[in-house]
């Protein structure tokens, strides 16, 4: 009996919800970039941030992004925010502790 697959079962199931992670990183990554990168306290961009959080799940979330950043963000946008971010992420050096 191989026991890989009982060590390896989660990925069988994880399938599409990977993808679905990188596509909220890169709107995470657009909201930063356009609206908190330069002034995380912010009150005007703190309000609607709430304002899109107060949705919670009543709204589709492409109504959301809308709302937050003025535009509906298409596959290039988020293409292009998530490459910005592995670039960023790949010129910080190593944290030392």
């Amino acid at each position: 009996l191989s026991y890989i697959s009982f060590r390896f079962h989660h990925l069988v199931q994880y399938g599409a919800k990977y993808y679905s992670y990188l596509v909220a990183r890169s709107a995470a990554s657009l909201i930063w970039n356009s609206k908190f990168r330069d002034a995380p306290f912010g009150r005007s961009e703190g309000r609607k941030w709430a304002e899109v959080q107060s949705y919670g799940g009543g709204l589709p979330s492409n109504l959301l992004l809308k709302k937050m950043l003025g535009y509906s963000p298409t596959a290039e946008h988020l293409i292009d925010a998530l490459k910005q971010e592995t670039s960023h992420l790949a010129n910080l050096g190593a944290v030392n502790v």
